[in-house]
């Protein structure tokens, strides 16, 4: 590779990742962020072939507060699940969640809000993640405080291609668990000139178990009312 040719890709790689700081700078700034999401997941553990299709709200206030409502339908086979994922945070201190059939409260100190899932993970990959790393198998609280800067980490920024009003951008994604981090390929697509997102296609780099998730944004506002009574947590069970 010759000096200029690497020049110019090195510049094209400082462009994308100044434009993604641009990009998660204008989410972790606004004061409401609303979105319709759909979500085409596709994972083979073991061999087995898994896909899901779920659609659904994003709502997020003051960074920390947050409202997901999915509904989406899994098929394995012949075999079809139809699944609701509610998950809410009232900006305080409890995260509620029903997933997978449960439903359950635990403590949630976020060092970070809830932004930088839809900046860097996506829904199908982020909120999975969050859940994971806050409860046990027995469903025993397990981390009370979460940087999701750091659970989520982004690197090797590429430019892609721009048409009229879509551009595009690929990143490394970095999962970070305290047993094993997981890679994804990254990319994004966007509004060059509003960074509204509009498009994820994020796989997976390890050969086993690969896995692809492409998201779909729709109807996105920053900066809308949203009530504070879409946020607030049900009473607990006793």
């Amino acid at each position: 590779m010759n000096l200029l040719l690497a020049s110019v890709l090195l510049l094209q790689d400082q462009s994308a990742e100044e434009t993604f700081k641009k990009i998660e700078d204008t989410f972790e700034k606004a004061k409401t962020i609303s979105v319709q999401i759909k979500i085409d997941a596709s994972e083979s553990p073991e061999g087995r072939f898994v896909k899901t299709v779920s659609s659904g709200s994003l709502l997020i206030k003051n960074a920390r507060k947050l409202r997901l409502d999915l509904k989406g339908q899994t098929t394995l086979g012949t075999r079809r699940v139809d699944s609701v994922t509610h998950i809410q945070c009232d900006g305080k201190d409890r995260l509620h969640a029903v997933h997978l059939g449960e439903e359950f409260t635990v403590a949630k100190t976020l060092k970070s809000g809830f932004a930088p899932i839809l900046c860097r993970s996506g829904v199908g990959i982020g909120f999975p993640t969050l859940l994971s790393a806050s409860y046990g198998p027995d469903r025993k609280e397990t981390r009370s405080d979460l940087d999701l800067t750091k659970e989520f980490q982004v690197s090797e920024f590429r430019m892609g291609q721009s048409t009229g009003s879509t551009a595009q951008l690929s990143y490394t994604l970095t999962v970070a668990s305290p047993e094993d981090s997981q890679k994804f390929s990254v990319k994004l697509w966007y509004d060059p000139k509003s960074l509204m997102l509009q498009r994820r296609e994020a796989k997976t780099l390890a050969e086993k178990d690969p896995a692809t998730f492409v998201e779909t944004y729709e109807d996105l506002k920053l900066d809308a009312d949203i009530l504070d009574e879409k946020f607030k947590l049900p009473k607990e069970k006793k």
